[in-house]
């Protein structure tokens, strides 16, 4: 268990590094919108490749509404630059073998979460198999559990979310409904905004 958690209302830690495009990603550009940053485990899990997958399907309309999407994976550039070219890439994909963001932002790793993961997601991975996303290489750290963090345009922290299990994903329900607040014209924020709990 890490204890260097990401806390709601503080600034998001700063980092620049290079996508699997070769653009610069520097968490400054991304100021004056609000932003979801995805940790993802490695690209062969199945769950994150469903979730990723959804992403993408959602993505045109929360684009629409402003939203920045920044989305890392706990694999090799090679074994990412296979998965976006399978998947696509409509948002930037970083691959962080080493771990430095996760570190950065306090992504766990927990065995519990790994083995409960198989009891409770069942219908994820079936379909995921459906789709076409079933398992493949273990190419990350397989005890790795999911983060995704929501900054507001001042790119202050909304919310943290740690994955209790390697397919418990921050819901897109909540996604939109933090997101409806800046899709408005002249939306502007505010303190409170960094406290939305779901």
């Amino acid at each position: 268990m890490c204890v260097n958690r990401v806390k709601v209302g503080e600034l998001a830690r700063p980092f620049s590094v290079t996508a699997l495009d070769g653009s610069l990603v520097d968490l400054a550009t991304v100021k004056g919108h609000p932003t979801l940053v995805n940790l993802f485990r490695y690209t062969g899990c199945p769950l994150c490749s469903l979730n990723y997958w959804y992403l993408i399907q959602r993505y045109p309309v929360w684009h629409a509404q402003g939203l920045q999407v920044l989305t890392i994976f706990d694999s090799s550039p090679a074994d990412v630059q296979t998965f976006v070219a399978k998947h696509g890439m409509p948002f930037p994909v970083i691959a962080d073998p080493e771990q430095a963001l996760y570190r950065l932002y306090g992504s766990q790793t927990s065995w519990w979460g790994f083995w409960w993961g198989f009891v409770r997601r069942w219908r994820n991975y079936a379909e995921a198999r459906q789709r076409g996303l079933a398992q493949s290489a273990v190419n990350g750290t397989i005890n790795r559990m999911p983060a995704q963090f929501l900054l507001t345009p001042e790119l202050v922290v909304a919310r943290a979310y740690y994955g209790q299990d390697f397919g418990d994903f921050l819901p897109a329900a909540h996604i939109e409904q933090w997101l409806a607040r800046y899709s408005e014209a002249g939306a502007t924020v505010s303190h409170s905004d960094t406290m939305f709990v779901s």
